[in-house]
């Protein structure tokens, strides 16, 4: 009698083990797809921006930015780089440094800084007023045209259409500069 009620436990703790199996398998397979899913997010999520200066919602992702956005970065960028005095070049040239991306970071930081000593020993200052902007995304650059007043000693030197191509890379849902260029003087 003892030997059937033996039995009996043991094929209820089998059934049992087998439950528990079963859901440890379950577990174990929602585990994977929460993975999956987790992955599939993340190299889709998109970040919603209003920067400031921007009158509509402006969308970046992994590797590609809205036109408005794109253009708002432009006119910072220059804004740093062409709107200089003496007193602030050094400091927004710092700054502007800070959206430069690795790989170009050594060659815009000489090249800048030796910017900044030319105009803090000439004494000039510079506003650049953008007009006109064109984005090629496929390429990464943009085309920022505008007029341009150089001034030395408080008197106009120069007051040209210059026109500036940008260079970008997006990583990590981030805007970088790879370089900036004078096109053509008009």
């Amino acid at each position: 009698m003892n030997y059937k009620k033996y039995l009996s436990k043991f094929d209820k703790i089998q059934a049992s083990n087998k439950v528990l199996t079963l859901f440890v398998f379950i577990i174990g397979g929602l585990v994977v797809i929460n993975i999956f899913v987790t992955i599939s997010i993340a190299t889709n999520e998109k970040t919603v921006l209003v920067p400031m200066g921007l009158n509509a919602k402006a969308e970046i992702s992994e590797n590609k930015a809205d036109v408005q956005y794109l253009r708002q970065s432009a006119r910072y960028v220059l804004g740093l780089l062409l709107n200089y005095s003496p007193a602030t070049v050094k400091s927004q040239y710092e700054e502007l440094l800070l959206v430069y991306d690795s790989e170009s970071y050594p060659a815009a930081r000489t090249r800048l800084f030796n910017l900044a000593d030319a105009v803090k020993t000439s004494q000039i200052s510079s506003i650049f007023m953008p007009q006109t902007f064109s984005v090629d995304q496929s390429n990464s650059w943009l085309k920022v045209q505008g007029a341009r007043k150089i001034y030395k000693d408080d008197r106009t030197s120069t007051n040209t259409m210059e026109t500036y191509q940008i260079f970008y890379k997006i990583k990590g849902s981030t805007f970088y500069v790879s370089d900036v260029k004078e096109v053509e003087k008009i």
